[in-house]
């Protein structure tokens, strides 16, 4: 693939993931935190990653709930909050 093909391919994966996100799947939702933190198919944005992230892991994602605690850990896009993230490791 050549390199527009697969920004296409991304772009297209990431609105898939969207429309899936909107609709409550966990997954999708973590897909779309993933995809905003890292700029795959959408511009970077930590913000709206985050909003989606903490969206995924109150939705039982444990892939979120585990990415959610070590943020709080470590406070990668947020305040350090141990509470937060002892309660997300659990």
């Amino acid at each position: 693939m050549h390199k527009k093909e697969c920004k296409g391919a991304a772009v297209a994966a990431f609105q898939r993931d969207l429309a899936d996100a909107v609709k409550g799947n966990a997954f999708a939702q973590y897909s779309v935190s993933a995809r905003l933190k890292s700029g795959r198919g959408v511009e970077v944005n930590a913000t709206e990653a985050l909003v989606w992230l903490q969206r995924a892991a109150e939705a039982g994602c444990a892939l979120a709930q585990h990415d959610l605690a070590f943020r709080y850990l470590y406070g990668t896009g947020t305040a350090v909050d141990a509470t937060q993230a002892l309660s997300w490791f659990r």
